[in-house]
This record gives structure tokens, sequence and C-alpha cells, in this order.
């Protein structure tokens, strides 16, 4: 985007009408010295290009103002070939006249929508003489706030790109995938995807689960209806302890997280645990373990009777075992541990920790015919989980659409108290699941259900996807 501004004087009326005569022979004269008089793409002499230029802009014998000068502030875009693309002018008026005055005029938010050039200049075009007066003749040149743009075919072939000029190249297209050019391939993680013939680099990690369809194809031939994420099953893990209650603890009392079992991503909690796990290798691909902010009243130390607010960095451990991963967390009061002397006493930590075995199989297709599969997956979730038995805990999962599903919570031991009942690592068991989940082609939850040792169904409910919850998936390298 382009803005002309420039201030401009003149003391005398001109009687005449004007004409475009010198300022047009003066104007095409430097130019096409400048460029000579091949120009490409059809245009076969410079004069052409002024000829269109200056019918476009209509200039001649016309203006604002009949008893203004003929004086004017003036542009001609050209495209990368130098052919016209548009022009413009403003007439100076009566306000420019007079001793000690002037008028400022601007052309404003003069469109660039493609690579060329802008011709800016002044003209003073009366049929006799009149001093014109400009001064602080000024091209201001603003940048786009679109850094970059492209127009995609189904498969990610581009067309229509767009990158300003100066900015940091985008690499990250079709899909939000990494375009690779020495590959001239999308990096879909365990294999590279070209939009020119529509195949892989690689054979899939799952092509057992999908016999019907190409080891080197993608998105079951169907980019506009199908995402395929990392061309695997990722799941994100959340545990955490809370306390249900708005205020706990004496004669020091803390502020509780005054809630129950959710997988609400903005809920509070004394300690948060997450895992990003990916069933296609077994394999743990991110972590994070984090303190939401406590608050203790009646603080007993300077300044008495005071409120403060403290957050706990709690030390994890997480790895792989076997078809799954165990983990370990623990975490303590992160004010009244500073306590000298007594403080890590009177604030034992929050331990919990437990083993999680995922494995996963082919849905059948009913009614298919012989070789065709459902492309369904079911992800079987078994885990146990153990610790203090205060506070209260919660595990859930979350696919790549945001969606989660809890998988299972335990409520404190009646009296609860922590002086009392986080003492020692405990290993008391709080958890235990057993849950299928039903996914599509994309990774995405479509059913899921739990069944006991009875072989008892009960269906569990899937919850609608939930803002940052792409952050979330971002840090645990799920996406």
């Amino acid at each position: 985007m382009v803005t002309l501004t420039v201030n401009s004087n003149y003391e005398t009326v001109p009687s005449g009408n004007g004409f475009l005569g010198t300022a047009y022979d003066a104007l095409f004269s430097s130019f096409d010295a400048a460029y000579g008089s091949g120009i490409e793409n059809g245009v076969s002499s410079s004069s052409n290009v002024f000829d269109e230029a200056l019918s476009g802009i209509d200039m001649s014998g016309k203006g604002n103002s009949s008893t203004a000068p003929r004086a004017f502030l003036n542009y001609i875009f050209f495209n990368q070939e130098m052919n016209y693309v548009r022009a413009g002018f403003l007439q100076i008026t009566t306000a420019a006249q007079g001793v000690g005055v002037h008028q400022t005029i601007s052309l404003n938010d003069i469109i660039a929508d493609r690579k060329g050039y802008l011709l800016a200049y002044l003209s003073n075009e009366n049929a006799e003489e009149v001093a014109i007066h400009w001064d602080d003749f000024m091209v201001y040149h603003g940048k786009t706030n679109v850094v970059f743009a492209s127009s995609y075919y189904p498969g990610g072939l581009t067309f229509n790109e767009h990158q300003r000029t100066a900015s940091v190249e985008n690499k990250w297209k079709f899909q939000s995938k990494e375009w690779l050019p020495e590959l001239r391939v999308y990096d879909f993680g365990p294999r590279g995807w070209d939009p020119l013939i529509w195949r892989t680099n690689a054979q899939d990690i799952l092509a057992n689960n999908f016999p019907d369809q190409s080891s080197y194809s993608l998105f079951r031939n169907n980019p506009i209806l199908f995402i395929d994420p990392n061309g695997a099953f990722p799941i994100a893990f959340f545990f955490r302890s809370f306390h249900t209650a708005s205020k706990f603890g004496f004669p020091f009392t803390a502020v509780g997280d005054n809630r129950t079992a959710s997988t609400s991503l903005s809920a509070s909690a004394r300690v948060h645990h997450l895992v990003g796990f990916e069933t296609s290798n077994s394999s743990v691909t991110g972590v994070q373990t984090f303190s939401s902010q406590s608050t203790q009243l009646n603080y007993p130390f300077s300044p008495f009777g005071f409120s403060k607010q403290a957050t706990e960095s709690p030390t994890s451990y997480t790895g792989p075992s076997g078809d799954g991963f165990f983990f370990g967390y623990s975490g303590q009061e992160p004010i009244m541990k500073k306590i000298p002397l007594i403080g890590k006493a009177l604030t034992p930590a929050i331990d919990l920790g437990g083993n999680i075995k995922i494995s996963e199989s082919a849905v059948p297709c009913l009614g298919c015919a012989e070789g065709e599969t459902s492309g369904l997956k079911e992800i079987n979730i078994n885990g146990q989980i153990s610790g203090d038995h205060f506070p209260d805990a919660e595990s859930f999962i979350m696919d790549v659409t945001g969606q989660t599903i809890l998988l299972g919570q335990s409520a404190h031991l009646s009296p609860g108290r922590p002086a009392l009942n986080l003492l020692g690592n405990k290993d008391a068991p709080m958890m235990k699941f057993n849950a299928q989940i039903i996914v599509d082609q994309n990774g995405k939850f479509i059913n899921a259900y739990t069944t006991d040792s009875d072989g008892n169904i009960t269906n569990m409910t899937i919850n609608a996807p939930q803002e940052g919850y792409q952050k979330v998936l971002e840090d645990l390298k799920l996406k």
C-alpha cells in the first residue's frame, strides 16, 4: 500500500484551461531514454505504455477545478513487465493560493496488488506560465498485513502464491506441514507427500490396517475429506491431583480447586502431568508437568494474617514401557514448605504414578466385500494409578481434534488432612480403568466404552473440543 503526499502553493491564477503537451513530452522522453523502445509482452514501444497510462487517468483538459491551476499529483502503476495496470491523479485547489500559505494534497491507500513499479510525479500543465511551488513530496510505502498467501489444488500443489517482500519464508503450507523444497515433498513425519504425483516417498507405517489402499497413498486418496496429521494415531494423556473444597487445612488454610472431576483444559489442580503418546510405535512424544497457583490464607509468619501466593515446580518422570508408558510425579505446597525447619514436615509431597498399557487393532468391516476394511481402529487403554490417596485425582485423554474422554477419578480419604495423608511415599490404589476407544482414519474419537470383569459394557462420554487444545498438542509434539 502506497500513500503520496505533497505541499503546494501558487500566487497567480491562469486564464487558460491548460494542456498536457510539455509535461507529457518531458515525461515520455526521460522514461524512453531509460528503458528504450523495447517493452516485453506485446508492448512494442514505451510510447504505447504512456499513451495507455495517460488515457487511463484521462488528464488531458480535465481536472477537479477550473479556477485553480492545472497542477497535479500523479501516479502510474506498472506490473513487472512494465505493462500499465492503473493510474490516478489529484489537482490542487484554490486553497493553495496566497503568500505564506500551502495546501497538502494526498493520494491515499494506493493498492499494489501485484509485484511491479509505481511511477509518482508532479506536473504543471498550464497554458501560460504559472509558478507552482512544491515542497515535502513524500512517498509512504506501508507493508500489507498479509505476509503469505497461497491457493492449493486438492493434493497440495500451489498456485497464485504470494510472499511479502523481505519477509521470512513460510515453509508450513498444505495441511500445516513443512514444505521441503530440495525433496519437493511435504513433511508428514514418517514419510513425505509429493503433491504432483499424489504419492508418498515411503510406505505407510500403518499400511497393514488399510489393505484396500496403496501403502504409498495418503488421505485415502481424498485430501478434501480427510487429513493425516502424522500418519498414525496420537493421544494426549492428562493426570491431575486436585482438591474439591474451596478451602482446606487447619490451622493454616489453603484455597482449594473448588471443583469435581473434569476434562476442562483450564481447570486448576495442585499438580498437572501431561504425556503425548504415539500409538503406532508406542513412543512418548512429549511430557509437561506443572502446578496451578497456590494461595495460603492466614499465613502464620510475617506479614501476620495475610494471604500469600506461589507456584510449585513439581518433579516427574515418564518413560516407555512395552506397549505403553510409566509415570510418576511429586509436588509440595509451595508456600508453607519454605517455613524454616518445620515447613517441609508440615507439607509433605503429593505423590501419584502408574502404568498405562495401550494396544490397537483393526475394527472388522461388517457387510464389506472381501479385502475391504472399515478403516477404523480400536485403541485399548488399561491403567493402574496409585499414590497418597490425597487429594482427589483424575485422568483423561484427548485426540488430535481436541475431543476428551474421562478415564477415571479418585476421591480423597475422609477426613482428608495433608499433614496426615501425604506422609511418606504411599502406593495406595487410586484408579483403575479399562477403556476401548474407536478412532477413525484421522485419529478422531468416534465411540468409547468400558468393559467390566463380567463383560458388561458402559458407554463413555466424548466431550467437545475446547479452546487452546492446539497449543497442548503442539507442546506435546502431537501436531
